[in-house]
């Protein structure tokens, strides 16, 4: 399978392309993604999301692993 990933930049709301030469194929499935975005966007705290789900016994276990393997490192 052959496969061309490109960044185009656009002047306006019109592409023209031409696919290389050698490039055979009958149909071939195009995916237009903006590439502008930021590039490294912010996470979320995955743990910190977590805060309040986790109650009792089972919130204190967890806490004393991740303390121990906090130490660990």
């Amino acid at each position: 399978m052959q496969a061309i990933s490109e960044i185009i930049d656009l002047d306006g709301p019109e592409l023209h392309y031409t696919l290389p030469e050698g490039f055979e194929a009958k149909r071939i499935q195009l995916i237009i993604l903006p590439a502008d975005g930021p590039e490294n966007p912010p996470k979320k705290n995955r743990i910190q999301s977590l805060r309040g789900s986790v109650t009792g016994a089972a919130a204190t276990s967890l806490a004393a692993h991740l303390q121990a393997v906090r130490n660990e490192w």
